[in-house]
């Protein structure tokens, strides 16, 4: 689809139709109009010379009519001669006068059309010769009128006898040349006619072919060549629905397409590959690069896949390998851990080295007949398993039911949101050498109508697989500022309040503006504001947009605390890019940090490294006096702990803190604690 845009513009391909639609038009108002004129023509034409033949046709009948009434009144006037009696001679003479006036008018008729085609050959036929026809026609009147006066006589029988001679010798001579004359230009006139039908149907199929060949053809091949165009683009839209663009693998369609094709009781194995580390790769080394690790992916797991396997593209970065030749639970984990391994493997991209971290979620057919979407959702919800704990996970019944508890917990959080059921619980910061109060943490808590409150590893990751930890971050921002804002308004000391921001928070360039509205609303400054950092959402990359936004937020005059110290992969690269005030050491290093030598001197060294740095170092989850007293020996700063405050509500601090700063007044903070 990507590929007939790129060829064919919208606007160019509207053009290029309308041309082409012009064309047709063209040529078929062409095809028809030159199609009418011939037409006409030849019809014209045709009945023209058709015209001129049935006259010649008619002549030539009225002469032939005339000739044989001349010839029988040369018989008649015979006969007129031979009569015996008187009435018998009466009754020859009346015929012979009705034979004579039909001669006569036939006659007439067929000279009148004879002169008026003024053919010279029949001229000369009419006047031409020993004697002109007229005067043969006149002789014939008089020798008539000389048996129509005088009864039988030496002048009549002779009149008889010149009569039958007039009409059966010299004018049927003079009238059969005057036939043979008709008739040949009548055999001329149809050999024009044959001639002419010939030339016009040669000529209409001249023109025809002309046509065919300057309008019609090159049409067609427009026509032709447009529908093989739209054929190639319809072909590659349906291979855009049934296959990745990208990596050429099938998508999710083909994918379900061809597993409703397989035979319900054959083995069936499906694999979930998902690339875990794409995003933050994807991001930090750009769009380009990240395609070119799709690829590269792709074709490693085509080289692992079998020949009989569908390995289909299904997500950004998710991939499903599906076989039927291993099938049992050991051989579908061996080839899944031989794709982790083979994932795992370096590779470069545009000058980095980068590898993938892939995760798989693992499903094979128990029963012949289970539908193979089942199949492909096992596998589906065995990959979210993964996604958790890393490496493959085989689907397991309990994790259906895991995931829909998660669902419905992600439901109920979704309306706690509506209900305003999440709020922060404030944790004390205190100064090390002297118990003062530096500050608070805020804590997300959700108050469940029915469960009580439950601490953020009930919900949280839930909230971000929803998507709704944006939200509850925004939720944070204001109560815990407007909690900051009551407590002063109250008299308390509270120097600012800690919230904890992720990275998809921190990636975000609205989160300044955010902050700075919600401080102006309650009247707080940004220097109120701790942003704490987690070490694991940072990426060490300096193009990370994470960096310039915490800088960001830094010269804008928040405080900013670097969290869980020392669990990142490269936590001490960040202090050269961050304007870090403080690091708060996590609390798998104060755990029993008086029984473990090796943990004294990590967490030593960490102190150590932020006093040579000019910034604060805090110790997170302090649980016992011990742990507390010998922090405070290797000089730590700020101290955090449920041995000194344990997380509480808005309204429970104020006591808290009257009781910590009697504590403190009378000099047996530990002692008390």
């Amino acid at each position: 689809m990507q590929d007939c845009a790129a060829e064919m513009s919208p606007g160019r391909s509207d053009w290029e139709d309308r041309r082409l639609f012009v064309r047709i038009r063209v040529s078929m108002f062409a095809s028809v109009a030159i199609s009418a004129a011939i037409f006409v023509a030849s019809a014209v034409a045709l009945s023209l010379l058709v015209a001129a033949y049935d006259r010649h046709g008619t002549v030539t009948l009225e002469l032939e009519r005339a000739r044989v009434l001349g010839e029988r009144v040369g018989i008649e006037a015979v006969r007129l001669q031979r009569a015996g009696s008187p009435e018998h001679r009466v009754i020859i003479l009346g015929r012979l006068q009705g034979l004579y006036a039909r001669f006569h008018g036939k006659a007439e008729t067929a000279l009148g059309d004879l002169r008026a085609v003024s053919h010279p050959a029949l001229i000369a036929a009419l006047d031409d010769g020993p004697r002109p026809v007229r005067a043969l026609l006149d002789e014939i009147a008089a020798q008539m009128a000389v048996l129509g006066a005088a009864p039988a006589t030496a002048a009549t029988r002779a009149a008889s006898r010149r009569l039958r001679l007039l009409t059966q010798r010299e004018l049927s001579d003079r009238m059969g040349a005057l036939i043979d004359i008709e008739r040949g230009r009548a055999e001329q006139l149809a050999g024009n006619i044959r001639g002419a039908g010939l030339a016009l149907g040669l000529g209409a199929l001249l023109l025809l072919l002309a046509q065919w060949l300057w309008s019609c053809r090159p049409v067609l091949r427009e026509v032709e060549a447009r529908t093989e165009a739209l054929l190639e683009a319809n072909s590659r839209v349906e291979r855009s629905l049934l296959f990745d663009g990208l990596t050429n693998l099938p998508n999710r369609r083909n994918l379900q397409e061809s597993l409703a094709r397989i035979a319900p009781g054959a083995p069936l194995g499906l694999l979930h590959i998902d690339l875990a580390g794409f995003h933050a790769i994807n991001t930090t080394l750009g769009r380009e690069a990240g395609d070119q690790l799709l690829r590269y992916a792709a074709e490693s797991l085509g080289e692992i896949a079998m020949t009989a396997d569908i390995l289909a593209r299904t997500g950004t970065d998710e991939f499903v390998l599906v076989t039927g030749r291993r099938t049992d639970p050991e051989q579908l984990q061996e080839l899944a851990v031989e794709i982790i391994e083979q994932l795992a493997q370096p590779v470069e991209i545009d000058g980095h080295q980068v590898s993938l971290e892939a995760v798989i979620g693992i499903a094979a057919r128990s029963a012949p007949g289970e539908d193979p979407e089942k199949l492909l959702a096992n596998a589906d919800i065995a990959r979210a398993r993964a996604r958790e704990e890393g490496g493959s996970v085989y689907f397991s019944v309990g994790m259906r039911e895991r995931l829909a508890a998660r669902r419905q917990t992600a439901q109920e959080l979704l309306q706690a949101l509506v209900r305003d059921e999440i709020e922060p619980f404030f944790q004390p910061q205190i100064e090390a050498a002297s118990g003062r109060i530096t500050g608070v943490e805020a804590l997300a808590r959700w108050r469940h109508p029915e469960r009580g409150v439950l601490n953020p590893h009930f919900f949280l990751d839930i909230a971000e697989q929803a998507h709704l930890g944006h939200r509850i971050t925004l939720v944070m921002i204001r109560k815990s500022l407007e909690a900051l804002a009551a407590w002063r308004a109250q008299g308390l000391e509270v120097p600012r309040v800690s919230i904890n921001f992720g990275a998809r928070e921190l990636r975000s360039p609205e989160l300044a503006d955010i902050l700075a509205f919600d401080l102006e609303r309650v009247g707080l400054a940004p220097r109120d504001l701790a942003i704490e950092v987690l070490e694991s959402a940072l990426i060490e990359d300096e193009t990370d947009p994470i960096l310039a936004n915490v800088a960001a937020l830094s010269r804008a005059g928040h405080h900013i605390d670097l969290d869980d110290f020392g669990t990142g992969h490269a936590a001490l690269s960040y202090l050269r890019h961050l304007s870090v005030d403080r690091l708060k050491i996590d609390r798998s290093f104060i755990r029993d940090l008086h029984l473990r030598p090796e943990l004294r001197k990590m967490t030593q060294a960490m102190i150590h490294l932020a006093k040579a740095l000019d910034i604060s170092a805090m110790a997170e989850g302090i649980e016992s006096q011990n742990e507390w007293r010998l922090l405070i020996e290797m000089g730590c700063d700020d101290l955090q702990g449920f041995v000194i405050g344990k997380p509480m509500p808005a309204a429970a601090l104020p006591g808290w803190i009257a009781e910590h700063e009697g504590r403190r007044s009378a000099g047996r903070l530990i002692a008390a604690a």
